[in-house]
């Protein structure tokens, strides 16, 4: 495993404060930017199933590549991100007015305002994931959608390879925390969310075993957790 860790990424520091964390992202999107594969967008959207015409709010949009996947089935989309240079790139990837410069701590929305708002992969990133799941329930319409990805303590994958190496996952991060799944829910449903189904996600390899495998994990066991939540 350690074997995927860059060796020119910069290494883990203490992060303090909000500035000590857009720093930190600052510089991880000027070195290698963060994005998942399109077909991981799309299995998120398929889970959503959202109505055409309908807004989504991707908060930590990163890129906007799901932004851009999402505007192309319909959705009138915005996105936010605490780093400037994420937006640049997004910006320059996908031109759209809609992004803003913003904590998911403290999203710049009025209440009760989007159909639709995904967090994928940076709740666990947040200095207080209780206050970033508050706003998301804030903002959300009464019959809007939540979709929060989150990664697991104990997936199966990384217990096969600290059995086999007793090196657990690098941490590229510089905050990162991981949780089993009831921890996750329980945080969701103690800040204004209900979660009404959860999705077990073991990425996108093609390695022949693990293709043989992920039909038969167990949804504990899923390598991140795609919950599907309303507001309380």
């Amino acid at each position: 495993m350690k074997d995927f860790v860059r060796s020119d990424m910069p290494s883990r520091k203490i992060i303090a404060s909000l500035e000590d964390l857009r720093r930190s992202y600052n510089l991880r999107y000027t070195l290698d930017p963060i994005e998942a594969p399109e077909e991981h967008y799309r299995w998120v959207l398929e889970k959503l199933r959202p109505i055409p015409g309908k807004t989504l709010l991707d908060v930590a949009c990163g890129k906007g590549r799901f932004l851009k996947i999402s505007q192309e089935q319909g959705l009138k989309v915005y996105g936010i991100d605490i780093s400037e240079i994420a937006l640049a790139q997004a910006r320059d990837y996908f031109r759209t007015p809609s992004l803003a410069l913003a904590s998911g701590e403290s999203l710049p929305f009025r209440d009760n305002f989007f159909d639709y708002i995904t967090n994928l992969g940076s709740l666990e990133h947040f200095l207080s994931p209780e206050n970033g799941v508050q706003e998301m329930a804030r903002i959300i319409k009464p019959e809007g959608i939540v979709g929060i990805l989150l990664p697991n303590l104990y997936p199966l994958f990384e217990i096969l390879h600290v059995l086999k190496t007793g090196y657990g996952r690098p941490r590229n991060q510089d905050l990162e925390r991981f949780e089993s799944l009831n921890d996750w829910q329980d945080l969701l449903e103690e800040n204004g969310l209900k979660v009404l189904k959860i999705y077990g996600d073991n990425g996108c390899s093609k390695k022949l075993k693990h293709v043989l495998l992920k039909p038969f994990i167990p949804l504990r066991l899923a390598h991140h957790f795609l919950f599907i939540c309303q507001k309380k």
